[in-house]
This record gives structure tokens, C-alpha cells and sequence, in this order.
């Protein structure tokens, strides 16, 4: 394990592996932790980018970052008698320990080498909602578990296969096949490959210092379900993103059909042509305040809207790093003659400053929009959002 204070101010912690010394893993993980918060480093990075697993310890080292229980999982085996994946006991949970409680932002760094026991510690941080994740491609994806699939074959062989998977608490397979997928996606070009720089550890301290705070999709749709704040509430608000308009703000007296209306008033009037792009303006007025960003389409009918939205692709990039699609909330909703789907990103906890947000919208095939043919291309739509700066005084 390796452990460090970044010059910028931020905590780092790189694990290796998780088959060796386990309990000395978690008291040096511990210790790192508990150092970093008697510090008051405002973050930690922790490195799995080449671990190839071990012993599954998510649970374990995430309790130093929570106050409340979090339910995460439920194994399943298969079951010879009833021909079905079963499941016995209680959940998968993270414990908050007792003695140490990390308040801070966390990111966590993956790469095709964290694999199995390492996906699980990368995913079980995930859960948190301080956590992000970043990396230039998705964790291995196999995670499923062996302990009961070890073979001894002759010409001393060994052969393992899963026999037991998890489902998370919606009943969704974890990881396996797909890997934890990384919320921002650091990109892959001639420059980053060049500089002779670790590109994925620059964008995670970017991403801390630079960037807006990303919201997980359960966090999106919760948010839209909720409608953010009351009127007059002081608190920060919500504002609505949406292509090619001015941000609208959302309140809880709203019915949610106002902004879906809003969209598809939106869509029609802010269909770019093939190679155009678009710029707005968007100023916050507190700190506090949180943006709903969303790109969507609407026709007269659900099977239009179908075929329409398979042959646009919508990619949502924050100051040069693309959104995970596992962040994205997608919903539908009626509106005056139609049906409208939208994808749905939330940021929030913009830095003081300017920051750049765009929506780069395929259309692979023409598409056709009532009387309206558009052409097969890129548009791009751009926020450019201003958010106050925080006085030291």
C-alpha cells in the first residue's frame, strides 16, 4: 500500500492487492484515513488501477466514510432442488465504524487490471455519495464468486469458475461482464498518451478542484422526482438545462409536466443543423445551487419517439471528460401532443468560475420530425456556466 499527501493538498492511497497481509491492509488503510482527517485533506484518491484482487474488503473500508448503515447486496447460488439462484440471510452492508468517520470527497481510480476482490471495493465506494469514479476504461468485470468453483485437472491444472453472483438492491448483477464503470471518462488521445503524465491521476484532481460535483443517476432521478426546493425556500435551487435554451428554474409548486413542456418547447425551437453548435450563457446565484441537465426528444407518438431516439446518441461532456452513461437518468413523460424521453445529468458543488458543459448529439441516420427531415451529423449544444466565487473573509 502506498500512502501520500499530494502536494495540491489531497490525500492518496494506492492498494496493490488485497491477498496478502489483510489486517495489515486495513490498519494501514485506517491509519491513512485517520491521518487524513486529523489533516483536514479536504479529499482521497484512492488507486486501484492495478490490483488484481483477493479478499473481497468493500464492506470494510467503507466504513470510515459514512455515518448510516448502507444495505448493498445480496449473494445468490444456485439451488439443485428448487432450480433457481437462491438467496439466504440478511444483506451485504456497510457498518460505520464506531471509532473513525472520514468526512471528505472521494475518487476512486479503476482500470481493466482491478479485478475481482478489487471491483468490490471499487464498487461498494461507489455507493457512497461522496464517491466518484474515474478512469480511461471500465474495472475487468469479474467478479463473480469461486470459492466453490475450484478444479484440480491433471498436468497440475488449475481451473476456477464462478458458481455464486451478486445483485445489487434493485436485483441488478454487479460488475460482472461490464466492470465498474467510470463516471467521468478520462480520454484516450495523442496528448494523453505524450505527456509523459499519469492522465487518469490529473483528471481525479481536477475533478476535485476544477470541476463540478456529479451526481449519481439514483440521485437524478430522485431529484426530479422531488422537484428540489419549495418557493422562497434561501436555500440553493435547481436549474434546468436544456438545448439550446435559457436554464429554468424548478420549483416544488411546479407540476413535473411544466419543464417536460419546456423540453419539448426546447427541442422544437433548437434543432441544429448537421456541424452546427450553439452556446448559452447560465450564472448561478448561490453556491449552493444545483443544475438538472438534460438532452431529449419528442414525437407524436411512442412508436416515432422510438424509432427516432434509437438513431440519435447523446454524449455529455464536463470540460473535456465524458459522463458515464450509468450516471444518466433516462424517463419519458406526455406532453401537449406527444411523448418526449429525455436523459438527465446532476451536477453540483460548482468551483468558483467558469465551467464548460456540452451535449454532443449524433444523429446516425436522417430523422424525421413532422414535416422536418434532419440530416445525418453532430450538433453540439453548450452551457457555459458561471458560478460565484467563495470569499475567504
Amino acid at each position: 500500500m502506498q500512502i501520500d499527501a499530494r502536494q495540491t493538498g489531497i490525500g492518496y492511497i494506492k492498494i496493490s492487492d488485497l491477498a496478502d497481509d489483510l489486517n495489515l491492509t486495513v490498519r494501514l488503510f485506517a491509519r491513512a484515513v485517520s491521518f487524513f482527517r486529523d489533516e483536514e485533506v479536504p479529499a482521497i484518491i484512492v488507486d486501484l488501477r492495478q490490483n488484481s484482487g483477493g479478499s473481497p474488503m468493500g464492506a470494510g473500508l467503507a466504513s470510515y466514510f459514512t455515518k448510516d448503515e448502507v444495505e448493498l447486496s445480496r449473494s445468490y447460488y444456485y439451488s439443485e432442488r428448487t432450480g433457481k439462484f437462491e438467496t439466504y440471510g440478511p444483506p451485504a452492508t456497510i457498518e460505520p465504524d464506531a471509532a473513525l468517520f472520514y468526512p471528505g470527497r472521494l475518487v476512486v481510480l479503476v482500470g481493466p487490471a482491478c479485478a475481482s476482490a478489487c471491483e468490490d471495493v471499487a464498487w461498494v465506494l461507489r455507493q457512497l455519495p461522496q464517491t466518484i469514479v474515474l478512469g480511461q476504461y471500465p474495472s475487468a468485470g469479474m467478479m463473480g464468486e469461486v470459492g466453490r468453483g475450484q478444479y484440480q485437472l491433471p498436468a497440475d491444472i488449475q481451473f476456477q469458475i464462478p458458481t455464486g453472483m451478486d445483485r445489487d438492491m434493485q436485483g441488478e448483477i454487479l460488475i460482472e461482464g461490464v466492470g465498474v464503470v467510470p463516471d467521468f471518462r478520462v480520454p484516450v488521445d495523442m496528448a494523453s498518451a505524450l505527456s509523459g503524465r499519469d492522465a487518469v491521476l490529473d483528471g481525479a484532481l481536477e475533478a476535485l478542484t476544477l470541476r463540478p460535483r456529479l451526481r449519481r443517476a439514483l440521485d437524478v432521478r430522485d431529484k426530479l422526482q422531488a422537484q428540489t426546493k419549495s418557493s422562497g425556500s434561501e436555500a440553493g435551487g435547481t436549474q434546468m438545462l436544456l438545448p439550446g435554451a435559457a436554464p429554468i428554474e424548478i420549483y416544488s409548486a411546479k407540476p413535473d409536466s411544466a419543464w417536460w413542456q419546456a423540453l419539448a418547447d426546447a427541442q422544437a425551437n433548437a434543432v441544429l443543423r448537421a456541424g452546427e453548435s450553439q452556446s448559452v450563457a447560465v450564472r448561478l446565484q448561490d453556491k449552493d445551487d444545483e443544475v438538472l441537465w438534460a438532452y431529449g426528444w419528442c414525437a407524436a407518438d411512442d412508436a416515432t419517439l422510438a424509432a427516432n431516439w434509437g438513431q440519435i446518441s447523446a454524449r455529455f461532456v464536463v470540460e473535456g471528460l465524458e459522463v458515464s452513461a450509468a450516471n444518466l437518468f433516462t424517463a419519458e413523460h406526455a406532453v401537449n401532443g406527444g411523448v418526449c424521453r429525455a436523459a438527465f445529468a446532476a451536477l453540483g458543488n460548482f468551483p468558483g468560475g467558469t465551467h464548460d458543459l456540452s451535449v454532443e448529439v449524433n444523429f446516425a441516420a436522417p430523422v424525421r420530425a413532422g414535416q422536418r427531415i434532419h440530416a445525418a451529423g453532430l450538433r453540439t449544444y453548450t452551457h457555459i456556466v458561471t458560478a460565484p466565487q467563495i470569499s475567504n473573509n
